[in-house]
Order: C-alpha cells, then structure tokens, then sequence
C-alpha cells in the first residue's frame, strides 16, 4: 500500500512518530437462544476483540475511534421459524435489515459506516419472529473493524490512515511516499 506523507525533509518512514492501530471485532453466538421484541443479540462467543470495543455482556460494538468501519453480521433463524432484525448504529438509528427465511436460513448484511468515537452498533431483534440459532458451528455471527482514518486535515493538506498500516504525523514540508 502506498501513502503520501507531508513531513520535514529528513523524515520518512523509519523517523516517522507511529503508532499501530487496529480495532478488530468478531462475535458469535455459542447456542440457540430465544430473543425478546426489541433486544439487543449478546454475541456470547468472543473471537477477535483488538481495541476492545465489544462488550458481550450487552452485544454493543462502541466505536474507540473516528473512521470508518466494515461492519457485517449473519443471523439464522431456527427450524421451521423466522428471525428478523436491524443492524443499528447509535442509540436507535436503523441501518440495514437482517430478514431469515423459514427454518435454518441465514440473513446477512454488511455496510460500510461513518462513526464518530463513542457510537454503537449492534443487532436488534426487531420483533417476537421466535429464536436466533446457532450451535457449536457458530452460524450467527458480528464483526467489524476500522480501515479507514482521517487523521488530520490542516493548511489543505488532508491526510489519511488506511488499515492495517500505521499512525504517521503529517505536516507540509515536503512531500515522501513510501510503502507499507
């Protein structure tokens, strides 16, 4: 991957302030379980948690950083039922709708999101359309991560952190590329 740095002309790659950064997340669920009208889905089977912005115990992602962020989610619904749910994003804004057929089919949604440090999303069962499933195979499951990152913008030169790579200073000496 190639980024355009601004920075003094004795900097580069090897003198540049950097820091690794990665938010990662993957859930699952461990089992079937019945979800209430209006609940939020407890991911109960952490896989990834690299920045540690999942909670399981409320099935909330909170964003730790400004980005934007690849956010995916696959439910299935159990034998011979539905299950219907909205993938939301901070207090109660619908994203995109996750809708199984009739008895082991799978809904999946994946959206690319804008979030500020500090937003939520999570899965919402939308209505009483009966259990979500899963078993020892893991078949409903979120996850997202960060990998995109305006890091600063100043004097018209705007620069960007694109995952995974690291956190470089920017400023508008002089101008250096190099690969990661």
């Amino acid at each position: 991957m190639m980024m355009k740095i601004k920075g003094p002309s004795s900097a580069g790659p090897s003198t540049c302030n950097c820091k690794e950064i990665v938010i990662a997340f993957t859930a699952s669920l461990s089992a079937a379980k019945p979800i209430g009208s209006d609940e939020v889905v407890k991911f109960d089977k952490v896989w990834t948690n690299e920045g540690k912005g999942y909670y399981p115990n409320s099935g909330i992602f909170t964003a730790p950083r400004k980005g934007f962020y690849q956010i995916s989610a696959t439910t299935m619904s159990t034998l011979g039922k539905h299950f219907h749910s909205y993938l939301m994003k901070k207090k109660n804004e619908k994203t995109v709708g996750l809708y199984t057929g009739q008895g082991y089919h799978t809904g999946s949604a994946n959206i690319v999101l804008k979030l500020k440090k500090g937003d939520r999303v999570y899965i919402k069962h939308k209505s009483n359309t009966e259990n979500i499933y899963s078993d020892a195979d893991h078949w409903s499951m979120f996850s997202g991560y960060l990998f995109l990152n305006k890091i600063s913008s100043k004097n018209s030169i705007t620069c960007y952190l694109i995952y995974p790579c690291c956190l470089v200073s920017c400023s508008v000496e002089q101008t250096k590329y190099f690969h990661s």
